[in-house]
């Protein structure tokens, strides 16, 4: 699954953008969804939108709760796979993450 890119070497900002990316689009894609509601249900009435509005901190919190497990898994992976550790404890590892996000979902 590795693509051969080392990210140890070269500018340390184009490491960090290619990093980084993905997870500003993931994040601008979930706040896009809410907006889009917000007006759809706007257009249905006052009390549609109060009804998400009301669940959305709740939606929010949830979507804060993986986005934390998930970098965590991925900053536990990286280190292990950096570390040099290969086979059976990375896949372990990768395992209890989706076994952790699995259960708190």
């Amino acid at each position: 699954m590795s693509t051969g890119r080392d990210l140890t070497r070269g500018p340390v900002h184009r490491a960090i953008l290619s990093v980084t990316a993905p997870m500003v689009v993931g994040i601008l894609g979930v706040i896009a969804v809410g907006f889009v509601d917000a007006i759809f249900l706007g257009m249905l009435g006052q009390q549609e939108l109060a009804v998400v509005g009301f669940v959305y901190p709740v939606t929010t919190a949830i979507i804060s709760l993986s986005i934390g497990l998930s970098a965590g898994a991925n900053a536990a992976l990286s280190q292990a796979i950096g570390a040099g550790a290969t086979g059976p404890r990375v896949d372990r590892m990768g395992l209890h993450a989706m076994g952790l996000g699995l259960c708190l979902g």
